[in-house]
C-alpha cells in the first residue's frame, strides 16, 4: 500500500489509461448505442474514488483482523543526498518519502549509501512513533 497500490500511483495509471481511450468513446457510443460519454466519465470517476479510498479501508480491515492498535506515518529523507533507505522490502526512489505503517509492528530500516559515500548515522531512529524498528548500515561492497 506504500508502493504499488499507493493512491497517487493508482490514480496516475487510471488517468493515463483513460487518456489513451478517451478519443475512442464517441465511436463506442455510436457503435453500441447503449453507453453515453457521461456514463464513461462517471465510471472513471468511480475508479478514481475507489483508488483514493481503498488504502484506508484495507488498513482498517487489517487492523481489525489482527487487533492492531493504531497507525503512524514514517518519514524518510537522505541528507545530504548520497544514498537510499530500504524500509522493509521497499527502497523509495524519491526523497523525502513517507508511508503509513502499523504501530507495534516491527519495521526494518537499512541505509544503502551510493558508491563512494559512507553511512553517517540515523537522525531519528524512532521513525515517527512506530517504534520496534531495527536500523542497520548496508554499506558492504556489492550492495
Amino acid at each position: 500500500m506504500n508502493s504499488a497500490f499507493e493512491s497517487g500511483r493508482v490514480l496516475f495509471w487510471i488517468d493515463s489509461l483513460a487518456g489513451l481511450i478517451e478519443d475512442e468513446i464517441p465511436e463506442h457510443q455510436y457503435r453500441w448505442d447503449n453507453q453515453s460519454a457521461g456514463n464513461w466519465e462517471y465510471e472513471v470517476d468511480r475508479l478514481r474514488d475507489f483508488a483514493d479510498k481503498r488504502p484506508v479501508s484495507v488498513r482498517e480491515h487489517i487492523a481489525k483482523k489482527f487487533g492492531i492498535k493504531g497507525r503512524c506515518t514514517v518519514k524518510l529523507d537522505v541528507r545530504p543526498a548520497g544514498g537510499r533507505i530500504q524500509i522493509n522490502s521497499l527502497v523509495p526512489v524519491d526523497y523525502p518519502w513517507e508511508g503509513i505503517y502499523f504501530k507495534g509492528i516491527p519495521i526494518r530500516l537499512t541505509a544503502i549509501p551510493d558508491p563512494g559515500n559512507a553511512f553517517a548515522g540515523w537522525s531519528d531512529p524512532e521513525t515517527g512513533g512506530c517504534g520496534h524498528n531495527r536500523c542497520s548500515d548496508h554499506s558492504e561492497p556489492g550492495h
